[in-house]
């Protein structure tokens, strides 16, 4: 049971006999041992992402740089996924969408740009967020508030 395997404890062991059903007095000992690794935590920087198009020259002010870190112990290995929440925003590209492995205190750098096709072409605020899942961090999942200001014509 993982739940109660601490890496305090770690490493356990323990005992397997396998019998042969043809031959009971047949015993196979297998010794199992496993090491729990402390578990990962998420930490990303900047904590909001905010990019800008302007409607009348069809650009951006550039793509925004998300760094996700393994702030864990020094053991600990984080592996993650990214997902778009509200799932609306197809102007939102995110570069790589996967990490890891990642040992505490390294990191990667996520890309989030623009889809320029796919930009509303209506001024305003849009939004969507962002979530780092890790089935193993402490902190799972983080979401990152993504927002982008269409500017329009003054």
């Amino acid at each position: 049971n993982p739940g109660i395997l601490l890496s305090t404890n770690s490493p356990y062991s323990g005992h397997i006999n396998l019998q042969n059903s043809q031959n009971l007095s047949m015993v196979t000992a297998i010794t199992v041992n496993v090491t729990v690794l402390p578990r990962p935590d998420i930490l990303v920087s900047p904590p909001t992402i905010n990019l800008v198009f302007y409607l009348i020259t069809e650009s951006s002010d550039g793509a925004q740089q998300l760094t996700v870190t393994n702030d864990g112990p020094v053991g600990s290995v984080l592996y993650f996924t990214t997902a778009k929440l509200q799932n609306n925003s197809p102007w939102l590209a995110i570069v790589p969408t996967t990490g890891g492995p990642l040992n505490s205190g390294e990191n990667i750098i996520l890309t989030l740009s623009l889809v320029y096709s796919n930009v509303p072409r209506i001024p305003g605020t849009y939004s969507d967020i962002l979530r780092i899942q890790s089935s193993t961090a402490t902190n799972n999942p983080v979401d990152v508030p993504v927002n982008l200001v269409v500017v329009g014509p003054t």
